[in-house]
């Protein structure tokens, strides 16, 4: 009994690929092909493949409820929640009270109002920057 020989591995993957590789491409593969036999044997499998399950497959047709079967079987998929989105924008309002609180520091340095915006906009931005990342997780 004859062995089959085997593709050389940095051409098997080009090989499954052969029939949509552009010119510029095939013409390396077609050079070791030429003279690589595992690699020719390869190629001639796979059209003979190609060609056998074309003709066998080119007269079936799916059964008329085929596509009910299907949704029925696929899984239902949630519509995709807010939170983090809404998360997202609460968390940018406090970076941007954050740097409003900074600026209007810098211009009318009261720390009694100032102080205690920033401490919440700090706050804020932290707790729903971890709540966001947490919601990422899941």
């Amino acid at each position: 009994m004859q062995q089959a020989m085997m593709p050389c591995p940095d051409f098997e993957d080009r090989l499954l690929d052969y029939a949509e590789l552009s010119p510029a491409d095939r013409a390396p593969v077609d050079h070791h092909i030429a003279a690589c036999d595992g690699c020719r044997e390869y190629l001639a499998t796979l059209e003979h493949m190609d060609r056998s399950l074309t003709s066998l497959l080119s007269s079936a047709s799916p059964s008329p409820d085929f596509a009910a079967r299907v949704q029925a079987r696929a899984p239902r998929l949630d519509r995709p929640r807010m939170l983090p989105e809404l998360l997202d924008l609460a968390g940018w309002s406090a970076i941007i009270a954050i740097l409003f609180f900074v600026a209007l520091y810098f211009a009318t340095p009261s720390i009694s109002v100032l102080a205690v915006g920033a401490t919440a906009a700090v706050a804020a931005a932290v707790a729903l920057s971890l709540r966001s990342f947490a919601d990422l997780k899941e």
